[in-house]
């Protein structure tokens, strides 16, 4: 028997569905934004927000408490231990406070059903699906949008467009306010105000790249590439920092290998908790032998390219196939 929806378990990839969705809710259950607590489990953790949940609201009837990354509850293999998240969460679910509204998301395609905290959410929660409609067409949504305002996008501009926002919604959405902004009174969006309004940041760039190869994903690969290259960005520079990154995940690796904890390793690269959840997380599912070819095969490259022996730009895109093979 659910408890009056006063709890919401929100699962699916897509980030702007999640958030279209929370705010939904948030609207529906008639809370004031200043009412609403919002933690990451990839930074905060989940005694903090258990002791959020448990606040009796002092000037409202209600809170919200919003609680994003919580992907213990999926089948996902954590690069921090979910013993403490699984124990507050039952600990809540035993006993919730009926003026608390508790909004989880999780960020992966489903849920693990086999995991016996799942039985008591089921019970208790009001599970959604947030995927997105098959075929969706970003193309149109973004043409249709920009027709509403009395506007045409050029081809080419609408191609770089979608690429430098990888295809995400919510980015797309932001950036999409941005450009309409800067293109107020105009009537025709080129690629020169594309370029202009719409850029990605180099280092999450080089992240998505990094990501890109170790999930042999081409067709983002080759988008994140062409980005980078749009925004002038040297090969040189580009496959100095991709170097680093990997020799990163190898010693991420090899603290692993030494029982090191994940504070551990946060404390040895000085690093933030959600950056080292991912080196933890990249470190623990590339296996050994395809992380060291792609340092050997990024170090031969660089040779090659400072000895004259090959052309820079034909170099990297060889890489990128050759990584694709192994």
């Amino acid at each position: 028997m659910k408890l009056n929806s006063k709890i919401y378990c929100l699962y699916g990839t897509d980030s702007y569905l999640l958030k279209q969705k929370t705010e939904s809710i948030i609207k529906q259950e008639k809370l004031d934004v200043a009412d609403v607590f919002t933690f990451d489990l990839e930074e905060d953790s989940f005694e903090d927000c258990y002791n959020q949940c448990v606040q009796i609201p002092l000037f409202s009837d209600r809170i919200g408490v919003v609680i994003s990354s919580a992907n213990f509850l999926s089948s996902q293999k954590s690069a921090k231990d979910a013993k403490d998240e699984l124990l507050f969460l039952e600990r809540y679910l035993d006993h919730p406070i009926e003026s608390t509204v508790l909004i989880l998301q999780v960020t992966q395609e489903r849920l693990d059903t086999k995991k016996s905290i799942y039985k008591k959410l089921e019970q208790l929660a009001t599970i959604i699906a947030c995927v997105p409609e098959e075929n969706e067409d970003n193309y149109g949504k973004v043409k249709a949008i920009l027709k509403e305002h009395g506007m045409t996008i050029d081809a080419n501009a609408l191609q770089t467009f979608l690429s430098r926002t990888a295809h995400d919604r919510y980015i797309m959405k932001n950036e999409l306010d941005k450009l309409l902004l800067f293109a107020q009174g105009k009537d025709r969006v080129t690629m020169e105000m594309v370029r202009e309004v719409v850029s990605r940041n180099l280092e999450e760039n080089i992240f998505t790249l990094v990501n890109a190869i170790l999930a042999k994903d081409t067709p983002m690969m080759i988008s994140v590439y062409r980005d980078l290259l749009k925004s002038n960005v040297e090969i040189g520079w580009m496959m100095g920092v991709l170097m680093n990154k990997f020799q990163e995940i190898l010693l991420t690796k090899e603290l692993l290998r030494e029982k090191k904890t994940f504070e551990d390793v946060m404390k040895y690269f000085a690093a933030s908790k959600g950056r080292v959840y991912y080196m933890m997380k990249n470190a623990k599912e590339i296996d050994d032998n395809s992380l060291f070819q792609t340092i050997v095969r990024l170090e031969k490259l660089d040779y090659e390219i400072k000895s004259g022996l090959v052309d820079k730009n034909l170099g990297f895109e060889v890489f990128m196939l050759k990584s694709m093979e192994s």
